[in-house]
């Protein structure tokens, strides 16, 4: 190898040096701004767990609603059955008591 081949070569190691320089610092940069990123994420989760409980109580406070919507069907039923039973005792009542 001549002089100037390992001059070139010793130059191209330094340049390749510099640069790897260069990315070490972008890679400690890139620290704070990580641990910002995490932060936000950790926030996002929260909201989204609080938000999805909040999801969930809704759904109750609706199955309750609807629950309670259910009465008048049934006392519409109740009082139908209570009148046919009625009509029958009173049949029953009238043809044996003789009325």
């Amino acid at each position: 190898m001549e002089s100037k081949d390992i001059v070139e070569l010793v130059t191209q190691v330094r340049l390749d040096i510099r640069e790897l320089a260069t990315e070490i610092r972008n890679l400690r940069d890139l620290g704070p701004k990580l641990d910002g990123v995490k932060d936000i994420a950790v926030r996002a989760l929260d909201r989204a767990e609080n938000a999805h409980t909040r999801l969930d109580s809704l759904d109750e406070a609706i199955d309750k609603i609807n629950e309670g919507q259910n009465w008048l069907p049934k006392l519409i039923t109740s009082c139908v059955i209570t009148t046919i039973i009625g009509g029958i005792v009173g049949a029953a009542l009238a043809s044996i008591l003789g009325g």
